[in-house]
């Protein structure tokens, strides 16, 4: 004789619920744009929090400045984008036109963003 276990209905996560982990883990993550006025060249970078990521990178003299930063994580891309540029670990030697296209991408990526947060509400 075969034991039956009861039905437990679990209720199921809404899509909400079931996605907002994720973009909430996207939304948090930042790539920036950061100036060093002193050689002229550009780090891209991601971090959770740019502000404490140029005080960490920051020396005394201040020369570094944080010139953009996107939501999310578009480091890589920007990274295969100026492979050509690269000079050592993530510092570019970029012309105003570069820095002109990454802004775009910034801005670009923030109404993606936006956009995905305001579908992210309708969802609840």
């Amino acid at each position: 004789m075969k034991k039956q276990f009861p039905y437990i209905e679990r209720e199921k996560p809404s899509l909400y619920e079931k996605y907002r982990n994720i973009f909430d883990e996207g939304f948090k993550v930042k790539t920036y744009l950061i100036y060093d006025k002193m050689s002229n060249r550009y780090k891209i970078g991601r971090s959770n929090n740019v502000e404490q990521r140029l005080r960490q990178l920051s020396d005394d003299n201040n020369r570094l400045m944080l010139f953009s930063f996107c939501n999310g994580n578009i480091e890589c891309k920007l990274h295969k984008r100026f492979y050509l540029k690269k000079l050592n670990g993530e510092w570019f030697n970029l012309s105003d036109k570069d820095v002109m296209y990454i802004k775009e991408r910034f801005n670009e990526q923030n109404k993606e963003i936006d956009f995905l947060k305001k579908q992210l509400k309708k969802l609840k």
